[in-house]
């Protein structure tokens, strides 16, 4: 017996180097939206704030926001609820330390947390190979500690959620691969249950152990346990474990509930163009979903406003003005308000014009004109002889 003990505990680390490797993909953490935004459309013939600019704005303010046109955004995932999936790693890992000093018990219940904590998080991508592995752990300890019963137990469900998933030799003694293979046998021979998935609302994806497949066709799947996921853009996901038996079963219904705020945003998206409906509706919108929602408005000669609404209302954040190139610029405005919108831009007055004697031209004119009558004066004056040669003569006077 400790014999085999040693082996199953190689066995463990084997199998949980290979749980850490698992096929399941993760999707990149991200945040969810800090905050919704929408542009709404401009009046009169002005231009309205395009999405882009928008977002781009509210990134450089370091506001995270998703469009409320934005569809599918409720699928995205927090690193918050992929912490299940690295609890699950950390359980395989310290269990195999558990085990390695021959803790089965400790082992167990470790396993055993983690796997109930999977269980509640089913929806997310690839959890269903994450469940397999867990499995396949847990048969593990339960053969080391000579309860045939859960190991057989957890080896089918491995093998019906995962059937890609298979235990090699260096990952298991010869019984407990023997297992494995009998069960993945059982499963390939059983006939086949057949059943119908009605789903509401009727776009919505359905997946079975991690595979998309066609709602509207009749399901045909081997018996066993099987992980049942349904996801729709503005709703709440949803998937369980499924027990499945062979023969024809009666159908399965799944009728999703709507995310919070998803009335709100598609009435927001068909009230764009009218501002005060709009305002409302943002406010309505942040009260359900604790999100704050920034409105950009469009008024004329390229002005705009950026509003932030919380349950209480929306006020005027940031004014703007678009120049030539479309782009948004910060407008030099002291406490902007709605009406700057709409307000025709004061006429410029002409500068004051100064008194005759005090501008220059006048006096530049008549000094002008002065020199030029100067010049022809003095050259209407001059002798016409005077540059011929002058001969002096001297009169020496009467003689004596």
């Amino acid at each position: 017996m400790g014999c085999w003990r040693g082996f199953l505990t190689l066995a463990l680390s084997a199998l949980c180097a290979a749980g850490a490797r698992a096929d399941a993909s993760l999707p990149p953490a991200r945040e969810p939206a800090a905050a919704w935004f929408a542009t709404l459309h401009g009046s009169g013939s002005a231009t309205p704030v395009s999405a882009e600019q928008a977002a781009r704005w509210l990134e450089e303010h370091e506001i995270q926001a998703h469009s409320v046109e934005l569809r599918g955004d409720g699928d995205e995932l927090s690193p918050s609820r992929l912490f299940v999936l690295e609890q699950a790693e950390q359980a395989l890992v310290t269990a195999r330390a558990h085990a390695a000093r021959l803790e089965e018990r400790q082992a167990f219940e470790l396993l055993s947390r983690a796997e109930r904590a999977l269980r509640a998080e089913l929806d997310i991508p690839g959890a269903h190979a994450w469940l397999a592995e867990l499995w396949i752990a847990l048969a593990v300890i339960a053969a080391q500690r000579d309860e045939l019963g859960l190991t057989t137990s957890y080896l089918a469900g491995a093998a019906s959620v995962d059937p890609e998933r298979q235990i090699g030799a260096a990952e298991a003694p010869p019984s407990l691969v023997a297992l494995a293979q009998a069960a993945a046998r059982t499963r390939d021979a059983a006939s086949r249950s057949r059943f119908r998935i009605d789903v509401e609302p009727a776009s919505a994806r359905v997946l079975i152990d991690g595979e998309a497949i066609d709602a509207a066709r009749e399901v045909v799947l081997a018996p066993g346990v099987h992980v049942l996921g349904v996801y729709a853009p503005g709703y709440a996901s949803y998937a369980v474990l499924l027990d499945v038996f062979e023969g024809t079963r009666a159908p399965v219904r799944v009728s999703l509930a709507a995310r919070p705020g998803t009335h709100l945003r598609e009435r927001l998206m068909a009230s764009l163009d009218d501002v005060d409906k709009a305002e409302r509706l943002g406010s309505a919108l942040a009260a359900e979903t604790h999100r704050p929602v920034w409105l950009f408005q469009t008024g004329l000669e390229g002005r705009a406003l950026a509003l932030a609404c919380d349950r209480s209302g929306c006020d005027v954040k940031a004014a703007f003005e678009l120049d030539d190139t479309g782009a948004l610029r910060q407008a030099t405005v002291d406490r902007p308000e709605r009406g700057w919108l709409s307000a025709a831009k004061p006429p410029i007055s002409p500068a004051p014009r100064r008194p005759a004697h005090g501008r220059l031209w006048p006096w530049l004119s008549a000094s002008t004109a002065l020199l030029v009558a100067a010049l022809v004066t003095t050259l209407a004056t001059r002798d016409p002889d005077s540059r011929r040669e002058r001969e002096l003569i001297v009169d020496p006077g009467p003689t004596r």
